[in-house]
C-alpha cells in the first residue's frame, strides 16, 4: 500500500484546516521520532491576513524570526496571496532558499 513520507504528510496537513496547535504537535513528534530531518535549517512562515495583518502579530512574527535566525535558521515569509496567485514563483523562492525538491515518486 503506497503511503506518503512523514515530511510530505506534514506538508499535506499544513494545507488543511488542522489547527496550528495540532500541526505544531505533529511536527514536534516527527522531529522527536527522527522521522523528518531539518538539515536545511529552513523555516517557511505563511503569513495570512487573518492572523498576521495587525501590529501585534507583526511584532510577534518579527521576534520569532529574530530568534530563529539567531539559532542559525533561515526564514522565508510567504503570504496567502503569493501562494495562491504565484505558486510557481513562491515555490521557486522556497527552493532557492534551500528546500529540497520533493518528487511525486518519492512521496
Amino acid at each position: 500500500m503506497p503511503v506518503t513520507s512523514p515530511a510530505r504528510t506534514l506538508l499535506d496537513l499544513a494545507g488543511t484546516r488542522i489547527s496550528d496547535d495540532r500541526l505544531r504537535r505533529a511536527v514536534r513528534e516527527a522531529l522527536a521520532l527522527k522521522r523528518v530531518w531539518p538539515a536545511q535549517r529552513l523555516v517557511v512562515e505563511a503569513d495570512g491576513a487573518a492572523w498576521h495583518d495587525n501590529p501585534l502579530a507583526r511584532a510577534d512574527d518579527a521576534e520569532r524570526q529574530k530568534l530563529l535566525e539567531a539559532h542559525g535558521e533561515r526564514v522565508v515569509r510567504v503570504t496567502w496571496t503569493q501562494v495562491i496567485s504565484r505558486p510557481l514563483q513562491t515555490l521557486a523562492r522556497i527552493r532557492a532558499a534551500g528546500a529540497p525538491v520533493v518528487h511525486p515518486a518519492s512521496t
